[in-house]
């Protein structure tokens, strides 16, 4: 999420870590498959793997299956379209959006009109693609397409994990009004069905956006529901979620002690279930709280904590976050090469991955530091690549891109152009 502080050097654009789904890489390394002049059989023992989840082990099968398609005409194309189903959830996996979304189409000219829960799962899988890339209108179309399909049919599961992917959509957004309704829709299917665990995922999510919103009484109302459902269930990822939500409120609060004090005990919670990859968020929000008071070494020490675990643990835009944020720190304090030798990382990677939405953060970031340093010529180039990118993304942050945009204008006493952005 991004927050845009005033300190002592200028404008830094933060990003809050959420704990919530992200791209997980894997580098195991497993042998190729058996000769298999069948590739049915390399696609069948594939999806047997990945369904036991075995994934690592399924992927040289799911592979040299999906390979075989250019050559060879699958007798029941059930059979390659499983195959590339499971295939492009791997390639997500090891953030190959690219080949993902390669897989997915396959399956989707397979499974369309034929099988209409696989055509939806699909659907969902791809939306999930996009919205990890940032492609927010793109991902918000296959979302409503599957849902579409899905009232054709009684089938509430589908339904409540596409009214949440959508939810997630508009919060990432800005668009919080329509994230509330979408998720309370998610919400009400969920409570039907008497699924309380993903009541209290979604009941986190909730939280969040209230807190977005501003509205800490009602976010902190609703991460202490989603607290006691957590600790009544004994869900650790619940509950740190939740501890985590609570922090942010307390912090948004200027509480900063209160804040610690959650964050530490989420902290307890990820470490007692050994929740490495957890570990990794809750850090970073600590880092946030030194960050706030003024206290960047103790912040700077935190976020390097957090990066290490992200870079371990495969969290891509986990990892994105947190060099942006180590680069504000070194921003904060003056040490400018610092900053821009950060974000330039983090913008080479959102580049890498795809994340549209963290590369206009990023570049937002270094236009900061060129801002600041009267380097008003670079610092426009990198704000108007940034604007460029929000506005395909239909992103809350175009307003304040285009007020960075004015100030550079402003302080080259080019005031007529610099009202234009501001207004």
């Amino acid at each position: 999420m991004l927050w845009k502080l005033t300190h002592p050097h200028g404008p830094v654009l933060i990003l809050v870590v959420f704990l919530m789904s992200s791209l997980v890489r894997s580098d195991k390394v497993v042998a190729a498959p058996p000769d298999q002049a069948d590739p049915v059989v390399q696609c069948t023992e594939g999806v047997r793997l990945f369904s036991a989840g075995h994934q690592d082990d399924a992927l040289p099968f799911l592979e040299a299956g999906f390979a075989a398609r250019k050559t060879t005409v699958f007798a029941k194309p059930f059979d390659l379209g499983n195959c590339a189903f499971s295939l492009g959830m791997m390639r997500d996996r090891k953030r190959d959006p690219n080949g993902a979304l390669e897989a997915y189409t396959v399956a989707l000219d397979i499974f369309q009109d034929k099988d209409r829960l696989s055509e939806k799962m699909t659907l969902a899988a791809t939306g999930v693609v996009y919205e990890e890339q940032g492609r927010y209108a793109e991902a918000l179309a296959v979302f409503q397409k599957a849902l579409d399909l899905g009232q054709e049919e009684d089938d509430p599961q589908v339904k409540a994990i596409i009214l949440t992917r959508i939810g997630t959509v508009y919060r990432d957004q800005g668009r919080y009004v329509e994230a509330l309704d979408v998720f309370q829709q998610a919400l009400a299917v969920r409570s039907a069905l008497l699924d309380e665990a993903n009541e209290g995922t979604l009941i986190n999510w909730i939280g969040q956006v209230y807190y977005l919103q501003g509205r800490y009484t009602e976010a902190l109302d609703t991460f202490q529901q989603a607290l006691a459902i957590a600790q009544s269930r004994d869900d650790s990822n619940i509950e740190s979620t939740a501890l985590n939500g609570i922090g942010l409120v307390r912090l948004g609060q200027g509480r900063f002690g209160d804040a610690m004090e959650s964050y530490q005990q989420a902290l307890t919670v990820q470490s007692a279930a050994n929740d490495q990859v957890g570990e990794g968020p809750t850090l970073s929000n600590i880092g946030q709280v030194y960050y706030y008071q003024g206290f960047y070494d103790e912040a700077l020490a935190y976020y390097q904590k957090a990066l290490t675990i992200m870079q371990l643990s495969g969290n891509l835009i986990g990892e994105t976050t947190t060099m942006n944020n180590i680069g504000g720190v070194y921003h904060s304090q003056g040490h400018y090469p610092k900053a821009l030798e950060f974000y330039q990382k983090a913008l080479a990677l959102s580049r890498t991955i795809g994340y549209r939405y963290g590369e206009a953060l990023t570049l937002n970031n270094i236009g900061g530091v060129h801002h600041y340093l009267g380097d008003y010529a670079e610092a426009l180039v990198s704000y108007l690549k940034a604007l460029v990118i929000l506005r395909e993304l239909g992103s809350r942050d175009v307003g304040k891109t285009l007020n960075n945009i004015g100030g550079v204008y402003r302080m080259q006493a080019q005031y007529a152009k610099a009202l234009d952005y501001y207004q």
